[in-house]
């Protein structure tokens, strides 16, 4: 990862409060749950990336906001 790349999507909804729930019933949850299982490696070796989803974790879903109804 280098300065310029944007964080993934799932794995910036991953760490924000209630992903759970938000990823329930949605046809991309299988992607949400990869995206959960390889943040913790992820963000050991990388502390960019780590810092990014800590910044992430504190702001709002972009799901919620969006309200995307066709996942």
């Amino acid at each position: 990862m280098i300065k310029e790349d944007r964080v993934c999507f799932y794995l910036s909804e991953a760490s924000k409060p209630g992903a759970d729930a938000r990823f329930e019933n949605r046809k991309d949850k299988a992607i949400y749950l990869v995206a959960c299982s390889r943040m913790p490696f992820m963000k050991k070796r990388n502390k960019m990336l780590g810092k990014r989803l800590e910044r992430a974790s504190l702001t709002g879903t972009q799901i919620s906001a969006a309200k995307f109804s066709r996942f």
